[in-house]
């Protein structure tokens, strides 16, 4: 489903993405090994945790290992697929979000740590931020796809600014034959002017933030719906002057021919 290009120009169409170490539940492997061991989460729980027996240690112990090995399992997987992504978004001038490289950068000492724990305090002590990672990979993990479309809605965008510079051309030009519209059209020359920019914009944002790039590109196309009424507006307001302009022509016209022929009929 990565890569697909927007449906509409008004932003992307909106379809669950998996992406490797994603299960069909929306989890990683190796979630669901939370923070808390067997023994552990309330008051009166903790207490009793010295007094557990070695079989109780052993396995809360072997719970944590095998959580090691899912998580590294899920990096390792998410670690390759951001590699090949993050080629072809290079291409296209979309970086990637830097938490996102982080939480990779900061996964291998988490899984050493993990690894060389003896006991289940160590283990517990480093769960915490086991599970800053894998929720930082999970929440920015689908949203590559999302990034790859970014390059399709700019081709989208500058398509659309052909447009509506032709649109604006037409208004100014009524503008200048009907002084009474001109601010009108000034107005919506500014809008343009804004909207141009916010495209340059949101591609230098996306070399560094493709989050906050994808909200400037689609402010873009919603205030497009707004630019284009302005311009039909001025159109009408334009054609509107023109047909009254038309008609007092006419109507002066006639009423020389009236006061001619009233000339002649009293000769």
């Amino acid at each position: 489903q990565f890569g697909q290009q927007p449906t509409s120009d008004k932003g992307l169409s909106q379809q669950p993405s998996q992406f490797p170490g994603q299960n069909p539940q929306g989890q990683f492997p190796g979630e669901g090994i939370k923070n808390e061991f067997p023994g552990q989460g309330q008051e009166s729980q903790k207490s009793q945790f010295g007094d557990q027996s070695a079989q109780m240690q052993e396995q809360q112990f072997n719970y944590a290992k095998q959580g090691a090995k899912q998580f590294e399992q899920m990096v390792g997987q998410m670690k390759r697929f951001v590699s090949q992504t993050e080629k072809q978004l290079t291409k296209q001038g979309i970086g990637l979000p830097e938490e996102l490289k982080n939480a990779l950068a900061a996964a291998p000492d988490l899984i050493a740590k993990l690894k060389e724990a003896k006991t289940v305090d160590e283990a517990q002590d480093i769960m915490s931020s086991v599970q800053d990672v894998s929720q930082t990979l999970q929440d920015l993990g689908p949203k590559l796809g999302d990034y790859q479309r970014l390059s399709g809605m700019f081709k989208q965008a500058d398509q659309q600014l052909k447009e509506m510079s032709k649109s604006l051309k037409r208004a100014v030009g009524f503008a200048k034959k009907r002084p009474e519209i001109a601010d009108k059209a000034k107005e919506t020359q500014g809008l343009y002017d804004v909207m141009a920019q916010s495209v340059t914009a949101a591609k230098e944002l996306a070399k560094t933030d493709p989050d906050a790039a994808m909200d400037k590109i689609e402010e873009f196309f919603n205030n497009s719906e707004e630019f284009f009424s302005q311009t039909q507006l001025i159109e009408m307001l334009g054609n509107i002057t023109r047909s009254l302009t038309q008609a007092t022509s006419q109507i002066r016209q006639a009423d020389t021919r009236l006061k001619a022929f009233a000339r002649r009929k009293s000769v």
